[in-house]
């Protein structure tokens, strides 16, 4: 697999608890990133080991596309704009689903002269994801 996917589905949570599908975006970046724990072994001459598993990981997403109505559009204006973290959805075809709680980094419109408006956002994991394979 050269790609791992062009597009995402992206389903956030509204204050009703109910997952509403935001939009398919097209994949800008797909970023996963953990940062091992460095242990120092005394007993072993000093030296320092990484300890797999241990320290902090994180997920960050972004892409581009079109709101999939106002309910989506209102609710990512209203998660950014007040700064809160939601729980979404994230489904990468053939790659697998993402679930936990996100913060919006970034959220841009777009538009050109007799084209719709389009947006790009960002996202990073803002605790505990949760995997499964698609």
């Amino acid at each position: 697999m050269n790609r791992l996917a062009d597009y995402f589905l992206l389903e956030m949570q509204d204050e009703t608890a109910r997952f509403i599908a935001v939009a398919g975006l097209r994949t800008r970046r797909v970023s996963f990133q953990a940062q091992p724990l460095n242990r120092l072994d005394f007993a072993a001459a000093g030296w320092r080991h990484l300890q797999a598993q241990s320290g902090p990981r994180t997920l960050e997403i972004s892409g581009s596309g079109l709101f999939a109505g106002d309910a989506a559009d209102h609710l990512m204006q209203q998660l950014f704009v007040l700064s809160r973290h939601a729980e979404a959805r994230i489904t990468l075809p053939a790659f697998g689903i993402f679930h936990g709680p996100f913060a919006i980094t970034e959220l841009a419109y777009e538009g050109r002269d007799g084209e719709l408006m389009s947006w790009h956002i960002a996202l990073q994991s803002a605790g505990e994801v949760n995997f499964a394979l698609a």
